[in-house]
Parts: structure tokens; C-alpha cells; sequence
């Protein structure tokens, strides 16, 4: 689907294509030619995201709350979960999961795309593997760092309806509680 919406392949952009070692960074596309791979990207992750919301929401009550949902099964709890508090539950936390992955996305698939010509030409040319497993490192690092504190608030909102009205008071809250960057980085050793 990313590669139909952007019109070209994430695994070879055109500003990748025959560069040699000598190339220049100037080769590579600009940030402007860039938007595809952005736009498809978070659209893509977006939308598969938060098609599987009901299964997030399940899973994520599980975890929480296991004597409650215990032998249940997946089927047991997606009924449990609508009978006790309404099948719109099963959609808690669908708007961070939506504007999440819309951010992650677009940020992993954007900044992979554009950091190959960079990294190829850091590295002299050399190993075309290599090139795609360093620029998709730092993707997705810079992708899950913004994710992060959007995962959490997400989470907190599943698994206590009553925390806050939504994403925004959930994140305020979190940040009154841990401070800014307990939030960033809530989870990490």
C-alpha cells in the first residue's frame, strides 16, 4: 500500500538509484521531493493501526487486568469488554493510536527513504545492506521516540477509562505526574 500511495519503491528511491561512491549529497532528493515518503508512510500506518484498535484494546486489557479476562480468550474478552462497558470501549483509544502511527509512520518511512543517499555517501559507497540497515536504525529510532509518550497516554486510557477525557489531558496529567521527560522516556532502563 505505501509503495502504490507514493508511486514508487520505499526499498529504492530514485535518488539512490546508480549513486556511486563519489556522489555528493546534493544528489539525493531534497526534502521538498521527500513529502511521498511521508505521506505514505504515516497514512499507511495510521490506517492498519487503527484498524486493529478492538485487538489493542483486548490485548491491552489482558495485560492490565489478567484475573479479570483469565481464561477468557480473545473471543471471550472482545464480548466480556462489550457487554460490561458498551462496543464503543473497544474503540478507547483510537484517536492517539490514529495521530501516533500517522506521526511514527510518516517519520520511519521518510527519514529511511532520505537518510540512504546520506548514509551511502558517509560511508563511501560500499555495501548497499548495510546503507538501508543504518538509515532504518535511525528511522526508527527517531519514529519510536516520538511514539513513545503517545503509546503511553494510549495505554493509560485503555486500561483506566477514567484517567483523563483523552490524549491531551492523559499526556498532561502523565507529565504532571513524571515530568516531561519521565514521559519521553517512560520504560527505558
Amino acid at each position: 500500500l505505501i509503495m502504490i500511495l507514493a508511486g514508487i519503491s520505499t526499498h529504492f528511491n530514485p535518488a539512490f538509484a546508480g549513486m556511486t561512491a563519489a556522489a555528493s549529497p546534493e544528489a539525493a532528493m531534497s526534502l521538498a521531493e521527500q513529502w511521498r515518503y511521508f505521506f505514505a508512510g504515516g497514512v499507511c500506518a495510521c490506517l492498519s493501526h487503527s484498524a486493529a484498535t478492538p485487538v489493542d484494546v483486548v490485548k491491552t486489557r489482558q495485560q492490565t487486568d489478567p484475573l479479570r479476562y483469565q481464561g477468557l480468550g480473545i473471543r471471550g474478552c472482545f464480548v466480556k469488554i462489550a457487554r460490561e462497558e458498551g462496543p464503543v470501549m473497544l474503540l478507547k483509544g483510537l484517536g492517539p493510536t490514529s495521530i501516533g502511527y500517522l506521526i511514527e509512520g510518516a517519520l520511519k518511512f521518510g527519514f529511511y527513504e532520505a537518510l540512504k543517499p546520506i548514509v551511502f555517501t558517509a560511508m563511501g559507497g560500499g555495501n548497499k545492506f548495510i546503507v538501508f540497515l543504518i538509515s532504518g536504525v535511525i528511522a526508527g529510532a527517531i519514529a519510536s521516540l516520538a511514539l513513545c509518550p503517545i503509546e503511553a497516554a494510549r495505554i493509560r486510557l485503555v486500561s483506566d477509562p477514567n484517567y483523563a477525557p483523552g490524549m491531551g489531558g492523559a499526556l498532561k496529567r502523565m507529565m504532571g505526574v513524571q515530568g516531561t521527560l519521565g514521559v519521553l522516556f517512560q520504560g527505558l532502563p
